[in-house]
């Protein structure tokens, strides 16, 4: 796929010819935009470890949005069952190969070959022992993050390698308007996560030609 980024609009291309005859399959208005971010292995736990530096995401309003067909792939509903909510977090059971604490405890929460369960809110990105929350201890902090999920939509975009993706997302977050969507209400900007399940869409793009991604 192409994307090309210009003052106004994200438009998004099934192949050069359609990019060449200014047939886009998607449009996003860019004052719509609200938050773009390198994605974790929380928000991701089903893509190939080696993909997770290259992919990031982009949260903006539904009425940004232009389609020329549906090419939305929603989460399964037995996927959806995953999510655990607890105190406003939606936390998603996941594992760690890679440095990281419990921020219940402060203990690692990580190990190379065999990893404790953990979990990861899909909206603030908290991490935390499962035990903590099958033990129902009053460890963990409320979600910070709040926003109308009915009126958000979340797009994960492939990049060709993680220098691309370091490129897109400081890009994109230039563009971001001041003031955002009056449909969302914004807590936690820094913290500002995740994928809306119902509205939710994956894309592997990202090959641009317009030479604005600098």
């Amino acid at each position: 796929q192409y994307v090309v980024v210009s003052s106004k609009k994200i438009l998004f291309y099934n192949d050069e010819k359609d990019k060449d005859q200014s047939n886009p399959s998607m449009v996003l208005d860019i004052d719509k935009l609200f938050h773009v971010r390198p994605v974790t292995q929380g928000d991701v736990y089903r893509a190939e470890t080696e993909e997770i530096p290259k992919i990031f995401q982009i949260l903006y309003a539904n009425e940004g949005e232009c389609r020329k067909d549906l090419e939305v792939e929603p989460i399964q509903p037995a996927e959806k069952t995953n999510f655990l909510n607890h105190k406003g977090h939606e936390f998603i059971p996941t594992l760690y190969h890679f440095p990281a604490n419990c921020e219940a405890c402060a203990k690692p929460l990580w190990h190379v070959f065999k990893p404790p369960a953990a979990l990861e809110c899909r909206r603030c990105h908290v991490k935390c022992h499962r035990d903590h929350l099958d033990k129902k201890e009053e460890l963990i902090a409320p979600c910070k993050v709040s926003y109308d999920v009915t009126s958000a939509r979340d797009m994960l975009l492939l990049a060709s390698c993680q220098d691309e993706q370091k490129k897109w997302v400081t890009h994109l977050v230039k563009k971001i308007p001041k003031t955002p969507p009056s449909t969302f209400v914004r807590a936690s900007p820094r913290t500002m996560s995740t994928r809306s399940s119902a509205n939710q869409s994956f894309r592997k793009v990202v090959k641009n030609t317009s030479g604005k991604t600098r």
